[in-house]
Parts: structure tokens; sequence; C-alpha cells
């Protein structure tokens, strides 16, 4: 447990070790280096721009780490529920067929830093469009229109 708590702040080869005499509970941490985010880049984004999908991205490691500003711990797996949501962002646009590939990191060298990439295949575009029934439709036509707008606006 404590082990998950470093790692979640960017500490990702710590090592805990503990001993007990008695009735005392001695712990031994080792943190290591602590390693940040140095740049987050997307390849293949055409329909949202930089910043709609970095907060995307990067949201659960800020949310987990506490961090509004300033530099983001490296924590690979909120990096890649950032990745999850950045693909989820895309099919409730109508991109059903997006992929998010897996991300790539690359360490910078001789500093603590990683450069993650995010590569997007956007796919198609889907969208609802013009329909008739052959039959006397259940609900109007007009009803729905207005109550449409409303119904994609719910979280």
């Amino acid at each position: 447990m404590l082990e998950l708590f470093y790692r979640n702040r960017g500490f990702p080869k710590v090592q805990v070790n503990y001993a007990i005499a008695g009735n005392h509970l001695r712990l031994a941490i080792d943190e290591g280096t602590r390693v940040t985010v140095n740049e987050v880049t997307f390849a293949g984004n055409k329909h949202f721009t930089v910043e709609q999908l970095f907060k995307f991205a990067t949201g659960p490691t800020r949310e987990h780490s506490n961090t509004v500003a300033g530099a983001l711990p490296f924590v690979p797996d909120d990096l890649t529920e950032g990745a999850d949501l950045v693909r989820r962002l895309y099919i409730s646009d109508g991109f059903l067929h997006v992929v998010v590939q897996e991300l790539d990191y690359r360490f910078v060298a001789d500093v603590p830093q990683v450069n993650v990439r995010i590569a997007i295949c956007e796919g198609l575009d889907s969208f609802f469009c013009e329909f008739s029934l052959g039959c006397q439709p259940t609900y109007r036509v007009e009803k729905r229109r207005q109550d449409m707008p409303g119904v994609l606006h719910l979280p």
C-alpha cells in the first residue's frame, strides 16, 4: 500500500521493506528517483485540439496525485486510463471506430523525465441523419427533434 502511494506520485522504482522487533515496526523506504512527464504529444488528431486531448489524457494523473499545476508525476497506469478517456471522448462525438494506440514512452537522457506520445486513428465520423418510416410513428418527429439536444448533453 505504501509502495502504491509512492508510485502514484512518480516514484516507479520505490522499494519498501519492514522489520518487526517486539512491538515496533520499522519501515525502510528507498524512494528512488522521482520521474515526471516532460511532455505529452498527440499524433493523428484532427477533430479535437491538443489542449482538449491533454486535459483528458492527464486528468487521472492530476486527480490521483492532487497536482493542479507544475510537474506531472509519471504514473503509467494513470496515463493509460487517460488514453482510454481520450478514446471514449472520440466515441462520444461519433468516431465509433477510433483507435488509440498503446502509449509510447521515451525517457529523456540525463534527467528523470518521460515524453509521452499518444497516437490516434480517428476513423470515420458517424452522425444522425434524416430517416423516415413507412408506417405511422409512435412519436412525432418534431417532438423527437425538440428532445434530442437535451438528451445529447446529458452526462
